[in-house]
């Protein structure tokens, strides 16, 4: 049985699992102690019985009985519900509290992702910016180029190498 169940990875309820260990380890005894033992012949009369008095009639009308009798007093509170909400709409003193569960850790990464993108326009109208600099030939100049278009590709450089390595740090993109 529990090769049947790792084969095909069928998940059971806890309460069936234990059944089945426990007629498992009864069969086991059953069977050094007589090896004739067979679990389904002396289980069968107690499970026939069982069955007879779960399906009798006698028990299934009293079963409906008690559920119906639930189920009216659970209509005869409808009413009275309805009324008292429609009473506080009527007076607006009806207040809907909302709780929320688990948004921090998704705040958490959207801020990150929001940082992130923020910083990589930064390096992007850095490197804009001291092209437009650069194109436009003003000085000072070092190495024949503007000093602050190439101060701008540094710094848009070291940036995005910095935004790389948190990016590769933390494992998400």
């Amino acid at each position: 049985v529990f090769t049947v169940i790792a084969k095909y990875r069928i998940i059971l309820p806890s309460n069936f699992t234990l059944l089945l260990k426990s007629l498992i380890t009864i069969e086991g005894v059953g069977l050094e102690l007589d090896p004739d033992f067979n679990i389904v012949e002396v289980a069968k009369p107690f499970v026939n019985k069982m069955l007879q008095e779960r399906y009798n009639p006698r028990h299934l009308f009293k079963e409906a009985l008690t559920t119906l009798g639930e189920f009216n007093k659970s209509l005869m509170l409808i009413p009275k519900l309805i009324s008292g909400l429609y009473q506080r709409t009527k007076i607006d003193s009806l207040k809907l509290d909302f709780e929320t569960r688990g948004t921090e850790r998704v705040l958490s990464e959207l801020n990150r992702m929001i940082n992130r993108l923020v910083f990589s326009m930064i390096v992007a109208s850095l490197i804009i910016g001291s092209s437009l600099i650069i194109q436009a030939d003003v000085g000072p100049f070092l190495f024949d180029y503007p000093f602050l278009g190439i101060l701008g590709f540094v710094a848009a450089g070291l940036l995005g190498i910095w935004l790389i390595i948190s990016i590769l740090r933390t494992g998400k993109i």
